[in-house]
């Protein structure tokens, strides 16, 4: 169980996920906690939905385990 407090939740290729930032970081937890990426990021990007669904879908490809894109 992840505490949600301060945490945005995004549910992607039918999963949930949660994102947060902690400058210089975006953080990014599966529910199950069994995936957690950090990515450093420019202050000047816009970062919502889009940008965490654009992040998750590179992470999934890049190691082959995206079963049909999901934006």
């Amino acid at each position: 169980m992840i505490l949600k407090k301060g945490k945005r939740k995004i549910v992607f290729d039918g999963k949930t996920f949660y994102w947060y930032i902690r400058l210089p970081y975006i953080h990014i937890i599966s529910e199950d906690k069994k995936l957690q990426l950090k990515y450093g990021f420019d202050k000047e990007l816009c970062i919502g939905p889009q940008y965490i669904k654009d992040l998750l879908t590179a992470y999934f490809e890049k190691h082959h385990m995206l079963e049909t894109p999901s934006k």
